[in-house]
């Protein structure tokens, strides 16, 4: 056996000059060999937790440290990334990442996903102070003291400018500090970083709350608000948030629970969430359902239970809510007992789901979805429809959009290992289904696991949001027939625990390109944090309180990692979803010398080194091609 790098395998492949066999597709079938799907959703806490410590460390820290690297010269953060990279390796191996293993492994990994996080954020605090610390411009037409002011952070992940509603928190200091009473509720104005007043909806505010950061304790008012941005490619606006001193204006008294906008009408009338599309002239007599159904199976494989059909839950309450502008929070209750087969008994424990809705971007839908999971052995999901009918989904997979198919109910051909074909598909971060030119998605934060079922008629998603099972391994289920693993208890497979969701839904005529788009922002969305209060730091410095960091304009080339690259720098890595080439051009924000296409393992090639010409950079990348460069 010999240890290589990925270059010098390529090589020795090809020097071997042999016709070895061919495969193409995602190895999917599963009746010769049991590919076990059902992991998808086993202790989903593990996926949304892997979710967000990606996003934190590949969609913020890294960019955002190499952009800012470029600005102001920042400490190596090579070491810290690379640790961050390793506990996030350690937790992707197979039974961990999978969920099927025994709880004390699963522990450890909640524990290296928190510290994952932790290492990410940290190292963005640590380049925000030194931001900071260089000296911001002061904002434009701002009249009010900056000590009765706070400056958030914004951070677009995305290489193409996004508009967006954002949620963040602030805290305006106590003049008085922690002894003097607290200050009453001001109205607020915000300033973007062109100077523009941008209007500010404030969803909560607490009276002295402690900030303890930055090693310094700051006595103040709390602000959530919600504001709507427009952000630059790839890159941070900082946005100035002042009291006024004035009275804020009341909240419009509305209870009639409904959102209009341009594009959708929404309503929750008659136990139902209805939704009418005024663009596309099409109407959703529902628009959300949560269906329940036990599960006997394991932490590999789901097992249905024979003659027992899946319950939805009953809307129970609607109001209007005035949270982020405007929403509806809506409660389902799911009553019915569980089988006999999954508890002991049969216990009547009633489930109870908060929701949480608002108008998303163009004809589409956020929602937000909480509950306390206090019920074993079954699958809850989510269903939304398509408004068509269709048996075959696309959904983002790595570096390509990947065609799934449902598959027909066969038996598998002998009984060890092979499974029957699951209805269950993985996902990364979206899914659409197709009818013409009719385009309907779904994005997620953190549930992998995607089906299309059959009910009333129509076609609709299902999102899976959790699955409990009681056991690692049992034999004899609906799905698979032999054991995949030792027949031990694992409670922490029940998923007894608290569970927050976020997905988003839309319709209409879109290209592919469009949708990605909308997904990929739902799915990645702005990054907010407050700068940190710094009273030695110049208050009429010289950064940029806007900054691009890099800019892709084509809708068919994706950016799946930006990061810093030790030597100066920075490492670029992109990848054409579509079936021809494509010319790209990159931009940067930054004064570059030189760029190449880098080898295999992201070093500098000098065969393909070239200067910039006209403050960009442009190369053909070919059908479906992944091409990584190196800016200098």
């Amino acid at each position: 056996m010999l240890h290589a790098s990925f270059p010098e395998f390529i090589t020795a492949l090809r020097e071997e000059n042999c016709q070895h066999a061919s495969y193409q597709g995602d190895l999917l079938g599963n009746l010769h060999h049991p590919i076990l799907l059902s992991v998808y959703s086993t202790r989903m806490y593990l996926k949304q937790l892997n979710r967000q410590a990606e996003y934190d460390l590949i969609r913020i820290a890294e960019p955002l440290l190499a952009g800012i690297a470029r600005i102001v010269g920042i400490r190596d953060s090579k070491p810290f990334l690379d640790l961050a990279w390793r506990l996030l390796l350690r937790n992707h191996a197979h039974d961990d990442i999978c969920g099927c293993s025994v709880d004390e492994v699963h522990g450890e990994n909640e524990a290296r996903f928190a510290e994952i996080s932790s290492i990410a954020r940290t190292l963005v605090t640590e380049a925000l102070e030194r931001l900071v610390m260089k000296g911001l411009t002061a904002p434009a037409n701002n009249p009010y003291p900056a000590g009765r002011s706070s400056d958030v952070f914004l951070f677009n992940p995305h290489p193409f400018s996004v508009k967006a509603q954002i949620s963040c928190a602030f805290l305006v200091p106590n003049p008085g500090g922690e002894f003097s009473p607290p200050t009453a509720q001001s109205k607020i104005m915000a300033i973007s970083a062109q100077g523009k007043e941008l209007p500010v909806f404030v969803d909560a505010s607490e009276g002295m709350v402690t900030r303890s950061a930055y090693l310094e304790t700051t006595w103040g008012r709390r602000y959530n608000v919600t504001v709507p941005v427009e952000m630059p490619p790839l890159g941070y606006q900082i946005v100035r948030f002042s009291e006024t001193g004035e009275q804020p204006a009341p909240v419009a008294d509305k209870h009639e629970p409904r959102l209009e906008t341009d594009h959708i009408s929404v309503t929750a009338a008659d136990k139902c969430l209805s939704l009418v599309d005024k663009t596309g002239g099409r109407s959703f007599a529902e628009a959300l359902r949560f269906e329940y159904e036990s599960d006997a199976g394991d932490t590999y494989s789901f097992s249905p239970i024979a003659g027992e059909q899946p319950q939805l839950a009953t809307m129970s309450d609607a109001l209007w809510n005035p949270q982020r502008g405007g929403s509806l929070s809506l409660t389902w209750r799911l009553e019915s007992k569980q089988s006999s087969e999954c508890e002991s008994g049969g216990r009547d424990i009633p489930l109870e789901l908060h929701v949480d809705v608002w108008p998303g971007r163009q004809n589409g839908l956020e929602f937000r979805v909480r509950y306390e999971n206090r019920r074993t052995g079954g699958r809850l999901r989510a269903l939304l429809p398509l408004g068509f009918t269709s048996e075959s989904l696309v959904v983002d997979s790595h570096f390509r959009l990947a065609g799934r198919v449902l598959p027909a109910d066969v038996e598998p051909q002998r009984p060890y290992p092979g499974e029957k074909p699951y209805d269950t598909f993985h996902q990364h971060e979206f899914a659409f289904a197709e009818s013409g030119e009719t385009r309907t998605w779904l994005a997620n934060r953190g549930n992998p696991e995607i089906s299309l079922v059959k009910r009333d008629n129509q076609t609709w998603f299902a999102l899976t949001l959790h699955r409990s099972v009681a056991m690692l391994s049992v034999t004899g289920g609906a799905i698979r027939q032999c054991g995949a693993g030792p027949a031990v208890p694992v409670p922490g497979a029940q998923c007894l625990r608290n569970f927050e969701h976020n997905f988003a839904w839309g319709t209409g005529e879109l290209s592919k390109p469009d949708v990605v788009r909308l997904a990929t922002m739902f799915a990645n969305p702005v990054y907010a944090q407050e700068l940190p209060y710094l009273p030695q730091a110049p208050r009429n410095g010289s950064i940029s309180r806007n900054q691009s960091f890099c800019e892709i304009s084509d809708p068919w080339v994706r950016i799946t990692a930006c990061r810093p690259r030790q030597q100066g720098g920075m490492i670029v890595r992109l990848y054409n979803m579509c079936g021809e080439s494509r010319e790209v051009e990159l931009r940067t924000g930054f004064l570059t010398m030189a760029w190449c296409l880098a080898t295999l393992d992201d070093e500098w090639n000098s065969k393909t080194e070239k200067q910039l010409h006209n403050g960009s950079i442009n190369f053909t990348i070919e059908p479906y091609a992944i091409r990584t460069v190196i800016v200098k």
